[in-house]
């Protein structure tokens, strides 16, 4: 009965690591970002973890980034109005010359496919995963364009894009990224300035850039408490010895004859580890813990930081590009 009570009281048993600081203990385990698309990019590009899940259709809308938007501001090239009557006044200001020149988003970037359900820009840098679920290594990088075919929902909720990607020149394979970490809207860019996507785009690559610096600076003032390393080892020895054990539960109960027998002895062995790392964890914690009561850990203050008061500052005059959007910080 040991393993059952274990693998239920995980959650209860390691919660008191993730919220010391759960955005920073969360960017500590995941390596560190590297770009995932690119010229290199191909279909067969190595995949990491498989999810825990399987996609499902999807049965309801959600909304991202305050919503599915509709454009509502100047974003698309007017038609030409009719030529107004020998001396009659325009119902409407004409277009000026350099208006007319400028190129159309789909001049610059082609549409993905034909079906194209919605399109966006990646708010964040973020997990990207094949259609089978797999996660590929890296990350989707924030500011880059997407092309959304249809949204469908994984067996626990969480809404994902089932989209491409438009990264060196070309668009990726289809690919399932969060709908969360997407700025979405209605409808193809059909009709939209070159101009205004490329500026959403440099909105999101900037505000991409600057939780990761923040990031950075969180991670840098978690690493100042010489017990945290450790901590993070014991963790991650904890969570790979309890999904062993959820495993070979499984295995043992499935099983019949000497094979249960033997998975039940495999467990057992198991039970003497479980208990020590347990109680390593409890005491570095502790450890930890009271380091960061006597010295205390200053908080990340982004204004603080000459790179990323540069950053800010870029979004700043980045906005008002972006305002046709309705997009607000």
């Amino acid at each position: 009965m040991f393993w059952p009570r274990y693998i239920s009281a995980l959650a209860l048993g390691t919660a008191a690591v993730y919220f010391l600081a759960p955005p920073v203990w969360e960017r500590l385990r995941q390596p560190s970002p590297e770009p995932l698309f690119g010229e290199d990019y191909a279909e067969d590009f190595p995949s990491g973890d498989a999810l825990p899940f399987q996609p499902v259709p999807a049965v309801h809308d959600t909304r991202s980034f305050g919503g599915v938007r509709k454009i509502t501001a100047r974003p698309r090239r007017q038609p030409a109005p009719a030529p107004a009557q020998s001396g009659a006044t325009a119902a409407c200001p004409q277009p000026s010359e350099a208006q007319e020149d400028e190129p159309l988003s789909l001049d610059s970037i082609p549409q993905s496919s034909p079906v194209v359900m919605r399109w966006g820009v990646l708010t964040v840098n973020g997990p990207v995963y094949k259609k089978d679920g797999k996660k590929l290594q890296g990350k989707a990088p924030g500011g880059f364009l997407v092309e959304i075919a249809k949204t469908v929902f994984t067996s626990r909720g969480d809404e994902m894009a089932l989209c491409s990607v438009w990264s060196g020149g070309k668009w990726s394979a289809q690919c399932l990224v969060p709908t969360s970490n997407i700025a979405m809207f209605e409808g193809t860019r059909d009709g939209l300035y070159a101009s205004d996507v490329a500026n959403l785009m440099e909105y999101f690559r900037l505000n991409s850039a600057l939780a990761e610096r923040k990031a950075r600076m969180e991670g840098d003032a978690l690493r100042a408490n010489p017990y945290s390393a450790r901590l993070l080892e014991l963790n991650a020895e904890n969570r790979r010895m309890a999904a062993r054990a959820e495993e070979l539960v499984k295995r043992r109960d499935a099983a019949t004859g000497p094979e249960r027998n033997r998975l039940a002895d495999e467990l057992r062995r198991m039970e003497k580890d479980s208990a020590r790392i347990s109680g390593d964890l409890k005491r570095q914690l502790e450890l930890y813990e009271n380091w960061k009561t006597e010295h205390g850990v200053k908080p990340v203050i982004v204004e603080d930081d000459p790179e990323c008061r540069d950053i800010l500052a870029k979004i700043r005059a980045a906005e008002p590009g972006v305002a046709m959007f309705g997009l607000h910080r």
